[in-house]
């Protein structure tokens, strides 16, 4: 709630806004029967299985764990997450190709007469989600590239090979996680060197 109007929720009134829209919802009402119950916990896994679906295909398939961090946090138009006019298409298609093939049986789920093969997709309703999401992701980012890509696995943390806590990752710094205030030849021979002034 915070995120959406900064300058005038705060964490207190966001509390407050969400805890009065929980009590208009009723959610008691979920609890009346079972079927009630389980009938809504369906149709959230109807939605959750193609936003995980888009998530982890764009990072384990398209991007191989490589992120541009700096670029995570700017809203450049020439940062590579800025994507067409801010918004990411490739995304919103494959999460709405997720939740339309289960949307039919999910009106099944609620009473109304659908085909049995929309009742067996949608009993399987988060797998189903979840493979088209990613599927129909995967085929627009490859004839619609997007930037900041990789072709090999490059997770951040990857690249950090000789890695430095008091100094960063400088190949020329002699201090190092092992042996602080050694440099690797003296932290072998066991000497001391001199600090950095």
């Amino acid at each position: 709630m915070t995120a959406l109007l900064p300058r005038y929720l705060n964490i207190r009134r966001g509390g407050y806004i969400c805890a009065l829209i929980g009590l208009c919802m009723c959610p008691w009402n979920l609890f009346k029967s079972t079927n009630n119950f389980t009938t809504y916990l369906s149709a959230y896994s109807v939605f959750l299985s193609s936003i995980a679906g888009v998530i982890i295909c764009d990072y384990y398939v398209v991007r191989k764990g490589y992120l541009q961090v700096r670029d995570l946090y700017s809203a450049r138009k020439s940062g590579p997450y800025y994507y067409t006019l801010g918004i990411h298409w490739r995304g919103y298609a494959a999460y709405i190709a997720g939740i339309a093939i289960n949307v039919v049986g999910f009106a099944g789920a609620i009473g109304k007469k659908v085909p049995i093969g929309a009742t067996y997709i949608y009993n399987l309703n988060f797998f189903c989600g979840f493979i088209v999401a990613s599927v129909v992701y995967w085929g627009l980012c490859k004839f619609f590239p997007i930037p900041a890509c990789s072709d090999v696995w490059m997770e951040v943390g990857c690249e950090e090979r000789n890695f430095s806590v008091a100094y960063g990752s400088d190949e020329n710094d002699v201090e190092n996680v092992a042996g602080f205030g050694k440099s690797e030849e003296a932290a072998r021979e066991g000497e001391m060197v001199k600090p950095y002034p």
